[in-house]
Order: structure tokens, then sequence, then C-alpha cells
């Protein structure tokens, strides 16, 4: 059986996080990082992003249809030494991969309704520390056939 309509939505999604390198014209090469729900890096594994996709609630449209709403994170860690301040940094970064999402097809070619930027969160390094980290957040809308999370419903 194919990969539900949630999947094929975050496989998509993934793959514009894939796109955020030097070749492409940004100034960063995390997206030869990108990982699905991972929560643990070592240090020389950084810079890296993870997409992680969390909760979802459902109703039933009119048309017979499931209307699902899931949250979409992207957790990016860099490990950087720099005469640039943090907040400079992690900015710059986090604007790479919103403009490289919202840039794209904000249906993922017709499997969601819509996704929306909802807020970022940077976190800041402890004294001595120098991993910085940022959360962005997504809300991805998309609608199945009733009962079926492999049809798009096409109202």
């Amino acid at each position: 059986m194919t990969a539900t309509i949630r999947e094929q939505i975050l496989q998509k999604f993934e793959d514009v996080m894939k796109g955020v390198v030097k070749a492409q014209a940004f100034n960063t090469d995390i997206g030869h990082e990108v990982y699905r729900s991972r929560r643990t890096f070592f240090e020389e594994e950084l810079p890296a992003a993870t997409l992680i996709d969390g909760p979802e609630v459902a109703s039933r449209d009119n048309y017979g249809g499931d209307f699902c709403s899931m949250e979409v994170s992207i957790q990016i860690l860099i490990n950087e030494e720099t005469d640039d301040t943090y907040s400079k940094i992690i900015n710059s970064i986090v604007g790479e991969f919103r403009f490289a999402i919202e840039q794209e097809d904000s249906t993922f070619g017709g499997l969601a309704d819509d996704t929306q930027y909802t807020g970022f969160t940077p976190v800041y390094p402890e004294e001595g520390l120098k991993t910085i980290a940022a959360e962005i957040t997504y809300k991805i809308d998309y609608t199945t056939c009733g009962g079926d999370p492999y049809s798009v419903l096409n109202p």
C-alpha cells in the first residue's frame, strides 16, 4: 500500500528542507544533514535539522471528508564559534528555511489544503557552551476521503 497523505506531505516537506544548501544559493549546507524525528545529536554531527511531525486534529467536513490539521516543526541545531551574535546566526538560518518552505507550493502538489508558518523559538547556549538552536513551527491542513487516509478529497 502507498504512504498515507500525511506521510506524503511530510516527505515533500523534508525534500524542501534538504534543498537548503549553498549549491541552491543559500548561505548554509544544513540541508545535507536533515533527519526525521531525531531529537539527540552529538556535537560533531552539527549543524543539523530534524523534521518533527506533531499532533493532528481532525473533523468530518460537509463533503464527507476528514479535515485534518497537523503541527510540524523543524528543529535546527548549530555548533558555532563566531564573532557574530547568536541571534544574528539563528535569525539568518531560520530565514533561509522559511524562505525555502514558504516559496514552495503550499499544497505540496495538491496533497494539502494549505501550509501556514506559525512561529519560531530561538534557544541560546548557556555560558561556556556554543550550541544554538531554533524550532520553526507550521500548521498543515489537508483533507482525505472519509475513513481513507490514503486518498485526497477533491471537493
